[in-house]
């Protein structure tokens, strides 16, 4: 029998997708957990000194301003993460104005060391440091206060509803299992079940694969095949201390395509950051 949208069963119908989703969309991911440990040159870290090959360079913008490291990964820490290396370090560089990279052409690099030299020492990698040009725009905030060494977590994680592939997925479901009017976007069924689909369906905290979290939208269209999470580091203010913050309670992510992690193509990664 056809219905104008009563609230009570357009509730009882989307907890009933909202279930289906978690359900359908499982991924595995390692939880990151920051601690205060001096974390050495090559092993895996937020913010701190990183490791830079005797013959390499530190990353700039389009304009020559270097960037800085906001995390590098210990690969070999990686094995439960289908089609991640599984040996090196994989780094993760934002620019230092005051945007953070965001939007530049050379804003964000994302750099992967199939093997590391022993070798190298912290004093080279610091003179290095010392001598690349800031930018002409430079700015000492950075969204990371410190340097952290990572525990690592295995889980498992469900599509957020702020993914960009969410809408469409939640509609044809919703639609599929009520008999009236169909919607055309999770929106339509008002605020206060969008609240709770919201808050059912969300993806924070620090992690390596799995789903995204997103302040505000997803920058992605819904066609956009850049589904593998490189790296998403939350905002962390506890214990008195502020270690990681985006804006005001920010989020970030890096995103690159399934086909571009398997083949360790990492020139073409999505870099986004968001706040409230």
């Amino acid at each position: 029998m056809d219905y104008d949208h009563n609230e009570a069963m357009d509730r009882a119908v989307a907890t009933c997708c909202i279930e289906k989703i978690k359900m359908n969309t499982y991924k595995p991911f390692l939880s990151l957990k920051l601690t205060d440990t001096a974390p050495k040159l090559c092993e895996s870290k937020v913010g701190g000194l990183p490791y830079i090959p005797s013959g390499g360079d530190i990353p700039c913008d389009e304009n020559g301003g270097a960037l800085r490291m906001l995390a590098q990964i210990d690969c070999s820490q990686l094995k439960a993460l289908p089609d991640f290396p599984e040996s090196g370090l994989l780094q993760f560089w934002i620019g230092q104005d005051v945007n953070w990279g965001y939007e530049k052409k050379k804003g964000s690099r994302v750099i992967w060391y199939d093997t590391v030299d022993p070798s190298v020492t912290e004093e080279q990698v610091k003179a290095k440091l010392a001598s690349a040009p800031l930018p002409a725009d430079y700015d000492d905030c950075f969204p990371v206060n410190g340097t952290y060494g990572i525990e690592f977590t295995p889980s498992s994680d469900y599509m957020a509803a702020c993914n960009s592939h969410f809408a469409p997925m939640f509609t044809e479901m919703f639609n599929a299992e009520t008999p009236g009017e169909p919607i055309g976007h999770p929106d339509d069924l008002g605020d206060d079940i969008g609240e709770m689909i919201w808050e059912q369906l969300k993806s924070e905290g620090d992690k390596i694969g799995g789903y995204p979290g997103f302040t505000q939208n997803d920058p992605r269209e819904e066609d956009d095949d850049r589904t593998v999470l490189l790296l998403q580091l939350d905002s962390i203010s506890d214990d008195g201390k502020t270690r990681v913050m985006w804006g005001d309670l920010g989020i970030g992510v890096f995103l690159c395509t399934p086909e571009e992690l398997k083949a360790r193509d990492f020139s073409n990664v999505l870099y986004h950051w968001d706040c409230g």
